[in-house]
């Protein structure tokens, strides 16, 4: 998802940068995108340096491979990245929605990701943000720099202190 917000910026980001672009794109559409929309998407893609794949059965060895991640905020794309500490650009869906905004927005607060909103997406933001990805501390530094990423066990303890009354 995200072609008209994420993939097609991008792409013209890749071309209208060229010169400037050192490295190959990986580009996943999503296995239901319109089959007119996947045509546009290749023809833009069409002598860049970048792969497109509408479909692969696991996202998490592309975010494993990759020096910075684009993704719109899904709560499994945001989790795969956290996960796997990467750099990444998030571009959240907001159309009828707030919560990937929310995980988004939040995230950027905390040094996680870079959150950049749809209406804000152009080539040069997206190639600013790419730029500055890349020179910016991996969050496996962040992690050792005392960010809070300790959620599971926070949780844990949380949730031994409740208590519950049980049907005798």
């Amino acid at each position: 998802g995200g072609a008209d917000t994420v993939i097609l910026p991008f792409l013209e980001m890749m071309r209208s940068r060229r010169s400037e672009i050192d490295f190959h794109a990986e580009v996943l559409t999503g296995p239901f995108v319109e089959p007119e929309l996947e045509q546009r998407i290749r023809d833009a893609a069409a002598d860049l340096d970048c792969t497109i794949r509408n479909f692969v059965p696991s996202t998490a060895a592309m975010i494993r491979s990759a020096e910075v991640v684009i993704a719109t905020g899904g709560y499994n794309t945001c989790t795969d990245i956290l996960a796997l500490a990467k750099r990444a650009i998030v571009i959240p869906r907001v159309l009828y929605r707030q919560e990937q905004w929310i995980r988004a927005a939040r995230f950027d607060q905390l040094g996680f990701v870079t959150c950049l909103h749809p209406d804000k997406v152009t080539a040069d933001s997206l190639f600013d943000a790419i730029q500055q990805s890349r020179k910016s501390e991996a969050l496996t530094q962040k992690r050792a720099a005392g960010l809070p990423t300790d959620g599971a066990s926070r949780f844990a303890e949380f949730c031994a202190g409740l208590q519950v009354e049980a049907d005798a």
